[in-house]
């Protein structure tokens, strides 16, 4: 006997009416990142949503097999500065490492060079290779992300103002950042 025919979308049996289990094509359901993951992306951002009500979302479809860009923009207030817009990128096809833009100032030694065709500087937030504990995973939750920002946006801010005197820990990079090297602090 032939398999059953499925209508288009519906998940059930064009012969008997029964729901039968959509199959993905492509990546497994386990295989999905954070991102894709409805539910996952809801639970690692809630506490995030909770905090800054102005959280906003976008996701953008990019042409051709270029994936998805994610996209949330929030106000930050940094302590004893200005308040800054941060916008913090994920790609589908990266969905651990984002890309996180900031307005005001962009004198830091803490920045990657400016993205092809852009003005915009990424922060350099951790050195790439570091274990997972010394950056952030999304299992930190985009609240831990947004806290990892807000505190670097300080130590920028007082490098400015201190005699380009960075506070605490970096990794050691000189100008090499700027030139598109993958070292972050």
């Amino acid at each position: 006997m032939p398999a059953p025919l499925r209508s288009r979308g519906s998940g059930r049996s064009a012969t008997h009416g029964a729901d039968v289990p959509r199959r993905r094509v492509g990546r497994r359901p386990d295989q999905r990142s954070w991102l894709e993951n409805v539910s996952e992306r809801i639970r690692l951002t809630a506490a995030a949503r909770k905090a800054h009500p102005d959280l906003a979302y976008s996701r953008e479809q990019l042409a051709g097999r270029h994936g998805v860009t994610y996209t949330f923009t929030v106000a930050v207030n940094v302590e004893g500065y200005a308040a800054r817009l941060v916008t913090i990128q994920f790609s589908s096809r990266s969905p651990d490492v984002p890309l996180v833009f900031v307005d005001g100032p962009a004198d830091s030694p803490h920045r990657y060079a400016a993205l092809r065709g852009t003005t915009r500087e990424p922060l350099c937030l951790w050195y790439p290779r570091d274990p997972h504990d010394r950056r952030w995973v999304p299992d930190d939750g985009l609240l831990g992300l947004i806290a990892l920002v807000t505190l670097h946006l300080f130590k920028e801010a007082w490098w400015r103002e201190n005699d380009h005197r960075w506070i605490g820990e970096e990794a050691p990079h000189g100008d090499s950042t700027k030139k598109g090297d993958d070292r972050a602090a």
